[in-house]
Parts: C-alpha cells; sequence; structure tokens
C-alpha cells in the first residue's frame, strides 16, 4: 500500500506512526470539530508523529502509472457523460 502511494504519485512519503490511520483521521476530525476549529487548521495545530522511514517512488512504473489514471478519467467520462450537462 505505501509502494502505491509513493509510485502513483511519484513523491517520497512518510506515514503516520500510528497504524489505524483511518481511525486517527476520524479521531483528529471529531477532535476538530469537538473544539469547534476548522478541521485542516486543527491538523496543521496538532501534526501527527511520522516515522523516519521514507518510501521513495519508483520511477520504472510511472509510466504504467500515468496510463492507467488517464484510461480511469477515460472510462469515468464514458460513464457518467451525461450526468455533467
Amino acid at each position: 500500500r505505501q509502494r502505491i502511494i509513493a509510485d502513483s504519485f511519484q513523491l517520497p512519503i512518510r506515514l503516520p506512526v500510528e497504524l489505524e490511520t483511518a481511525a486517527l483521521g476520524g479521531a483528529l476530525q471529531a477532535a476538530a470539530c469537538h473544539q469547534g476549529f476548522d478541521v485542516a487548521e486543527y491538523i496543521r495545530q496538532n501534526p501527527t508523529k511520522l516515522s523516519e522511514k521514507i518510501v521513495r517512488p519508483d520511477p520504472s512504473v510511472q509510466e504504467l502509472y500515468e496510463a492507467a489514471f488517464e484510461r480511469h478519467v477515460s472510462l469515468g467520462n464514458t460513464l457518467f457523460a451525461g450526468l455533467h450537462a
């Protein structure tokens, strides 16, 4: 999963130390809402601890991900063609 994220965006990534990232995101949103803060601002003021491990992208798969994304956009446009009018 980490490799896919780094490869698809072609960016190095560092992930939170907390493995349950969905629960972490939900907890951060709940805390922000409970305290009356904008979620993005709350997260900027309360950053989570990141692991030291950096996952670097594999440049050899960049073209594969670009082609897959183009196919995704094309199929999405075909599937939802009449909905944006």
